[in-house]
């Protein structure tokens, strides 16, 4: 039995209850539990946690705070400086991150090539920016815009990637600017929520900045398929939605946790109309 927890402020119940699930009929018994915290009690409670549960899930908004708040850090987190999991292995917890395997992960099952001599523009400046930049880099990308609401987060994310990406070029898009980008992206990612308060995403739906065909990702998981990826698809520009990539990233994790490697095509096939429902009772 693997006892699990889920520690966060905001969390996707569906995503891990449908993970928990599919977990227990693939043959894994496993019980989760959701840990709330803000950033005054985070402390005490990754430390309870760590002495309660086998395996963590780190959610929003504490994927760059964990990293403040653990000793066992790899060069890779160090780059990163967000995480999703602490992995408990040999009695020791690591800080890792699922979603950065799991990203390249798709892309690379996807099977079809992602044009690397265009730009890539990345919406947002949280940890799941970081971690989604870092992951196309990874894929080859050699010149990156960061469009953020948030200016100094923004421009401290590109100065955090120069320290260790040197053949990157970075470049900062305040929002008032994005409708001005010229078209030489190849790729877009998305990494901010779908809100009503949300002033970038209005300003993406034109894609006049994008190559074709290009590529649209949005990180979002409700709704499953979002306006943004909706309009791009309208007209034929090719997609790939947050619970295709969270699809990859939670089975990395049962893989880190089990050894086991479960059937990313059946996990997806329970997880899209899990999230299709709950974007259903939200409306």
């Amino acid at each position: 039995m693997i006892r699990w927890a889920v520690l966060a402020k905001e969390v996707n119940k569906v995503r891990f209850d449908c993970l928990s699930q599919f977990m227990t009929s693939s043959g894994i018994e496993n019980e989760l539990t959701y840990v709330s915290a803000n950033s005054e009690t985070f402390a005490d409670e990754l430390q309870r946690c760590q002495n309660e549960f086998d395996q963590i899930r780190i959610g929003p908004p504490f994927g760059e705070i964990a990293c403040e708040h653990h000793e066992m850090i790899t060069s890779t987190m160090m780059t990163l400086k967000s995480v999703d999991s602490l992995v408990k292995q040999e009695n020791h917890w690591w800080l890792r991150s699922s979603s950065f395997h799991g990203i390249q992960e798709f892309l690379n099952r996807r099977g079809e090539s992602v044009d690397l001599s265009g730009a890539l523009l990345v919406v947002g400046s949280g940890a799941a920016a970081r971690i989604a930049c870092a992951a196309f880099v990874k894929l080859g990308f050699r010149q990156v815009s960061i469009a953020s609401a948030f200016d100094e987060q923004g421009r401290a994310m590109i100065e955090d990637f120069k320290r260790f990406y040197f053949d990157v070029t970075f470049n900062f898009v305040p929002k008032d600017e994005l409708v001005l980008l010229p078209g030489i992206y190849s790729v877009i990612i998305n990494t901010t929520p779908y809100i009503k308060s949300n002033e970038l995403l209005p300003e993406l739906y034109f894609f006049n900045f994008l190559m074709r065909p290009g590529l649209v990702c949005d990180l979002s998981m409700i709704p499953p398929v979002t306006p943004l990826l909706q309009e791009a698809e309208a007209i034929q520009i090719p997609t790939l939605g947050g619970y295709q990539f969270a699809s990859c990233s939670d089975l990395v994790w049962v893989n880190w946790i089990t050894g086991k490697k479960l059937s990313v095509d059946k996990y997806m096939a329970q997880l899209k109309p899990a999230l299709d429902a709950a974007s259903s009772e939200e409306d």
